[in-house]
């Protein structure tokens, strides 16, 4: 892989002219992203013309060797969106997809010395959490959800649920808030919110989601700073990085968007793969796999957050791609987004055979890469939720299967994520099960 500036004497092969852009946002591309990305490959290459939405362009890396070049070096790329925001116009600046995309003041969007002091803020506020105590509180949460729809039953006689709305979703978001320290009345005001950076909204509701991030974590600070206790909202305000209240809004933004969309899509899709896999199921001759194993699978497979990882090239970059077995110089134009597809990237021929058992995370992208991999302490948090979650629900529902009205998943449509649009399951019916306290 080479780097050079380019003249305009020179000839100059961009991403445009490897085919047309595909767009990544549809309903057709979420039900089978896997055949879409093995006929960008084909196509393609390592690097694939898309649309994050109408107008909105991008170059997305399918290539695991490509996105680890790129995604590790920060000299050429930057993770500041701020540049290519002014090339925007007026209407794609207020694109719902630009609330994860568009500049904040917090790690994820910044660089060099920026970036490591909201880092080392960041890092203090997880690294301190009693992941013990995380444990606790799953059990808790997940009785008390369980108890709602546990004895629940259709007319046919069976119990059933929404295991996306009535469990994963509900469960991802309490524990968060508990960690975090924020109250039932200001996680509320949060909760849809959350979820809006990923679906997508109108222009008018993606402001007013903005306004109530600031507001909230606004009255949050507040209280933290009269009322300071053992959680991360606490811990963020008392580093000495002396985050401002804006930066305090911004980053407890990435606490929550990324800390209850995420682990409630990974338990679900994890869900649906135990509960769809007859690799997953106990037999006379063989035992089933383990939780750990089917959660390491999602993340290879089906990972929550599918296609992200913004970096923007500080300049003409050249790269070179593999190419229908062929290397093949491309040329990145300055300052536009390049994505990473973690799905695609953990899914390529390059490292599928190696990592075909699924049982190492040396291959897995779904925690990002480079400076802004997600967190370690982050990691540790989502792993126990996501485990004790699924095998508390096992434990106390064994007989649950899917119930799908037509027979297989509906996923979400959106450029980002890889999620179900809901997990219906039917059970026998059973007694509340006791209380975890």
């Amino acid at each position: 892989m080479t780097y050079a500036p380019h003249t305009a004497a020179q000839q100059r092969m961009t991403v445009d002219a490897l085919g047309p852009r595909m767009p990544i946002y549809t309903p057709e591309f979420a039900a089978d992203p896997h055949g879409h990305y093995r006929a960008m490959r084909e196509q393609y290459g390592d690097l694939v013309p898309v649309e994050i939405w109408p107008g909105l362009t991008a170059t997305l890396v399918i290539g695991y060797n490509t996105a680890l070049a790129i995604g590790n070096d920060t000299a050429h790329y930057s993770s500041d969106p701020t540049r290519w925001e002014r090339t925007l116009t007026p209407e794609l600046r207020s694109a719902p997809v630009m609330g994860m995309l568009k500049h904040r003041r917090n790690a994820l969007f910044s660089d060099a010395d920026t970036h490591k002091r909201y880092r080392d803020a960041t890092n203090y506020a997880l690294d301190n959490v009693d992941l013990g105590a995380v444990r606790k509180s799953v059990g808790k949460i997940a009785s008390r959800h369980i108890n709602r729809f546990i004895s629940r039953k259709a007319p046919d006689g069976y119990g059933y649920a929404d295991l996306l709305a009535e469990y994963a979703q509900p469960l991802a978001f309490e524990v968060l808030c508990t960690i975090v320290g924020c109250p039932a009345h200001l996680g509320e005001q949060v909760a849809a919110a959350s979820g809006m950076l990923f679906e997508g909204a109108d222009p008018d509701t993606v402001a007013a989601v903005d306004r109530s991030f600031g507001e909230t974590f606004g009255e949050l600070a507040a209280l933290k700073q009269t009322m300071p206790s053992d959680d991360i909202a606490t811990r963020l305000l008392q580093h000495p990085a002396g985050l401002d209240a804006d930066e305090f809004v911004a980053n407890s933004l990435t606490f929550f968007s990324a800390g209850s969309e995420i682990p409630q899509n990974w338990i679900a899709n994890t869900l649906c793969l135990i509960l769809t896999d007859d690799r997953y199921l106990t037999t006379r001759n063989t035992l089933q796999l383990s939780t750990r194993t089917a959660l390491e699978e999602v993340l290879h497979t089906d990972p929550p957050l599918a296609n992200y990882c913004a970096l923007y090239p500080r300049g003409p970059q050249q790269i070179e791609i593999m190419r229908h077995g062929h290397l093949t110089p491309i040329w990145l134009d300055a300052n536009q987004p390049v994505l990473v597809s973690m799905a695609a990237c953990t899914t390529s021929p390059e490292v599928q055979v190696a990592n075909a058992t699924f049982t190492e995370a040396r291959h897995n992208l779904a925690w990002g890469l480079g400076a802004h991999e997600c967190p370690a302490g982050a990691q540790r948090a989502a792993k126990i939720i996501a485990e004790e979650a699924i095998d508390y629900l096992l434990d106390c529902i064994p007989e649950v299967e899917t119930n799908f009205p037509e027979g297989r998943p509906q996923w979400r449509p959106g450029p980002f994520h890889r999620a179900l649009a809901a997990l219906p399951v039917r059970f026998p019916p059973g007694p509340p099960i006791p209380y975890v306290g």
